[in-house]
């Protein structure tokens, strides 16, 4: 198309959507441009015989179900339903003004939890391998009463064991 027409004008010229000014201009165009006057034949030929072969379902009356059911009344809502979604909003709004007014601070962790954190770092982080990778028989040296043994046990256990097992190599 050219700047002067363009596509979406030549189908609503075919509908016959176009301001009458404009309609005119189109028709001027597509005297000078026989190819796209083809096309706008064409486009109007397929319009008169979808038309022609439709026409008569579009003019048919609607079924007295589908009548009936577009002027179906709305649903009555339980007053029971509406009193519950009121209370809902009610204290989700008390919530969330009282959220508002206090002041923005996340809440403190527990004391215990820097403890229980630090004591975990000190039993697993000497382990080279983790917990999970540790086979059955460094398992029952490391851990004989599992949650009373320390790290420094289980490494001395841990070396003392390597180190009879490398001087017995040895020998």
């Amino acid at each position: 198309m050219t700047d002067n027409v363009h596509e979406h004008e030549l189908h609503a010229y075919v509908d016959g959507t176009l301001p009458e000014a404009r309609r005119l201009e189109v028709e001027a165009w597509l005297a000078a441009h026989p190819a796209d006057a083809e096309r706008v034949q064409a486009w109007a030929a397929q319009n008169q015989s979808l038309h022609a072969a439709f026409d008569a379902v579009l003019n048919e009356p609607l079924p007295l179900n589908l009548v009936r059911a577009t002027r179906r009344p709305a649903l009555p809502v339980p007053f029971k339903t509406m009193a519950a979604m009121l209370a809902m909003l009610v204290t989700g709004l008390i919530g969330y003004a009282i959220g508002l007014g206090t002041p923005g601070q996340a809440p403190a962790a527990p004391p215990y939890l820097a403890r229980d954190a630090a004591i975990a770092h000190a039993v697993f982080s000497p382990e080279a391998r983790h917990p999970v990778e540790v086979d059955a028989p460094t398992r029952s040296i490391c851990w004989p009463g599992f949650p009373s043994a320390s790290a420094r046990n289980c490494r001395r256990r841990i070396s003392a064991r390597r180190d009879s097992n490398c001087s017995a190599a040895a020998s």
